[in-house]
C-alpha cells in the first residue's frame, strides 16, 4: 500500500509542477558561503496529511562555483504514517534504456508535528548523471518499489540547476 501511495504521490508531483520555477541562489557573506537550490515537484496536502517534496541543491565557500560541485537531491515527506521512508531508499533509473543506479537517499531527519510525521533523506548526485537524466529523451524511474516517469518540467527544473552551475 505504501508503495502505491508513493507512486501516486510522484505522479502527483509530477503534473502538479512547481510555483516557482526558477533557481534560488543565496549568499551568506558572514558565512561566505554561497547555496544553489531548485524546487523539482512539490504534492499538495491531501485529507490524509500526505505529501512530498523533491529539491536539488548545492552548498559552497565563496561565491564562484567550484569545478566540481556537490549536488544533493533532497526528499522530504510529510504523512499520517511513522517511518515511511524505512525500505530500501535507493534510486535506480532506465536513461534511454541504459539501466543506472541513481543513488541512495539517506534519512537524516524524522520528526512528529501536529499529528503528521516529518521525514528527510538527501542522496549525493554526481553532476554527470544529473547531465544525462537531462540529456535523455527517456527517464524512468524506480524508488521504494514503484516505478514512474520524470515530467519534462521536472527535467527542464534539472537543467535549470546544471546551467546554474556551470555544468
Amino acid at each position: 500500500m505504501k508503495a502505491i501511495w508513493l507512486s501516486i504521490v510522484m505522479m502527483a508531483a509530477a503534473a502538479l509542477g512547481v510555483s516557482g520555477q526558477a533557481v534560488e541562489r543565496n549568499y551568506d557573506r558572514f558565512k561566505d558561503l554561497t547555496s544553489i537550490t531548485i524546487s523539482l515537484g512539490k504534492t499538495p496536502m491531501d485529507s490524509n496529511s500526505n505529501s512530498m517534496s523533491l529539491s536539488l541543491t548545492t552548498e559552497f565557500t565563496g561565491q564562484k562555483v567550484p569545478d566540481d560541485p556537490a549536488a544533493y537531491l533532497s526528499l522530504v515527506v510529510t504523512s499520517r504514517e511513522w517511518k515511511l521512508l524505512r525500505a530500501d531508499l535507493t534510486l535506480r533509473a532506465i536513461v534511454d534504456d541504459e539501466r543506472i543506479t541513481v543513488g541512495k537517499f539517506e534519512r537524516n531527519y524524522s520528526d512528529v508535528y501536529r499529528g503528521a510525521t516529518i521525514e528527510a533523506a538527501t542522496m549525493r548526485v554526481p553532476t554527470a548523471t544529473l547531465r544525462k537524466l537531462v540529456e535523455a529523451k527517456n527517464v524512468e524511474f524506480q524508488f521504494m518499489g514503484s516505478e514512474t516517469m520524470f515530467s519534462q518540467a521536472e527535467l527542464d527544473r534539472m537543467k535549470l540547476f546544471l546551467e546554474a552551475i556551470g555544468k
